[in-house]
């Protein structure tokens, strides 16, 4: 374009130079508001720590100066913004855009978190373990960055063919013009060959299709090849938590194993856990009242006194002149309650399927609680619809292996890699002797 620039102002063509000046112009102009676009969609399905941090000792510094071996405060809201330690306090972490785990995680002294994670509830102080910039959530974006800044086959094709193509169409050019004695001729064909229409073509699509499937459905494509390997692939990897759940716990069974009934029982629970902030918690009250607003107190529910946390297995309350906690297995342990009967068959039985809680009134185990991310009601139809384009789906989540096997079960996947971080799911879809072509792999 610049030479067809130069050849029109030597033959005094001002008009017909401004009209391809004109023509870049747009063309940089597109470019530039397409990888502007892009950037701003991108950004917007990562999680970012905030760009301040607090010191353990009240000062505040930006998260660029935070030096390994720091101590930082993180509360309720925070996105951690590097690895480290706990040394202090209690919370609870959601880590679902971390390892894919849909329960936050609990978090006390000892503990690691990863940056990026959320704070949902609590409050921690935390030894940092490395800076912002070597830390887990920058190699997230490291991998965002080169979703637009990888090439793919198609790309690569058009950049060799332009490697001999364009100075082809200038001997041509050349020729021509020597040959007519028409310099014009030479601008026709240097204008009419430009391969600029046909380089910036894939570029501007793969871009475009990048941005609307992470901001839009929440696929986040690392490499631009990854979007022409659609036609070969074979093997799909599919993440747990919020594809084929709905990423939010749910109250599955519960089964009274006293003489209490299961609505009093869930009464009971309710009542206790409407005073804590726990995820599960809200779960199990929003299940006896339909509504998460119970929390704010509007509800029939009964009041809970003298509330109290067992730290990381239980939380307690006098209901109605009855002693209830609701707790998991480790609790019983703790209180030196014998799980047998009834109450082992369930635990054992129900364990795949989510997280078991039992609920304790006045020092007996009354009732067996199951609680797990539901699987999405169109999963199974879409894993049969893969099937018959003759794609097998695999799960690859960071969920332990009873729920993932159980969420695999309802949706009607086979096979299951569980406990796996982001890095640990993008080597085994690389790892060619999984299924001995890589290229027949998508994740």
């Amino acid at each position: 374009m610049s030479v067809a620039m130069l050849g029109s102002l030597l033959q005094r063509e001002v008009m017909d130079a401004a009209m391809v000046g004109v023509v870049v112009a747009l063309l940089d102009t597109v470019t530039c508001s397409t990888i502007a676009y892009v950037d701003r969609r991108l950004k917007g399905c990562i999680s970012v720590p905030s760009a301040n941090v607090y010191l353990a000792d009240d000062r505040v510094i930006q998260a660029s100066e935070l030096k390994v071996g720091m101590r930082f405060q993180v509360r309720k809201g925070d996105a951690i913004p590097a690895d480290g330690t706990v040394v202090s306090g209690q919370a609870a972490v959601d880590e679902s855009r971390v390892t894919g785990e849909a329960r936050p995680v609990d978090k006390d002294k000892g503990s690691k978190v990863r940056s990026g994670s959320l704070m949902h509830s609590g409050f921690l102080t935390v030894t940092a373990d490395a800076e912002v910039d070597a830390s887990f959530q920058n190699r997230i974006q490291d991998s965002v960055q080169q979703a637009k800044n990888t090439m793919s086959g198609t790309q690569e094709i058009v950049g060799r063919f332009a490697e001999w193509y364009t100075p082809a169409v200038i001997a041509i050019a050349v020729i021509v013009a020597i040959v007519r004695d028409d310099f014009k001729q030479f601008l026709v064909i240097i204008v009419a060959g430009c391969p600029c229409a046909l380089l910036g073509a894939a570029p501007f699509v793969h871009a475009v299709a990048i941005a609307v499937l992470a901001k839009k459905h929440r696929l986040l494509v690392k490499e631009t090849s990854a979007l022409e390997s659609l036609a070969r692939i074979r093997w799909l990897g599919i993440d747990k938590t919020g594809t084929i759940t709905t990423g939010h716990f749910e109250l599955v069974h519960i089964a009274s194993v006293s003489s209490w009934t299961e609505n009093e029982l869930l009464r009971f629970a309710a009542s206790v856990e409407r005073k804590d902030r726990h995820p599960l918690a809200q779960s199990i009250v929003q299940s006896y009242t339909g509504c998460a607003a119970a929390f704010a107190g509007n509800s029939s529910l009964p009041d809970a006194k003298n509330f109290k946390r067992e730290g990381r297995c239980a939380v307690m309350g006098a209901v109605e002149g009855h002693w209830v906690a609701v707790g998991n297995a480790d609790y019983l342990s703790l209180q030196d309650l014998d799980l047998d009967g009834r109450a082992a068959e369930l635990h054992k039985e129900w364990s795949p399927k989510g997280s078991v809680l039992f609920v304790v009134v006045d020092e007996e185990i009354a009732a067996v609680i199951v609680m797990a991310d539901a699987v999405r009601g169109q999963a199974r139809g879409t894993i049969g619809k893969l099937r018959s384009l003759g794609i097998q789906p695999v799960l690859l989540t960071g969920d332990k292996g009873p729920a993932a096997q159980a969420a695999a079960a309802a949706a009607g996947i086979e096979e299951v890699h569980s406990g796996l971080l982001p890095e640990d799911k993008t080597a085994l879809v690389l790892k060619a002797s999984w299924r001995g072509n890589e290229k027949e792999v998508l994740a």
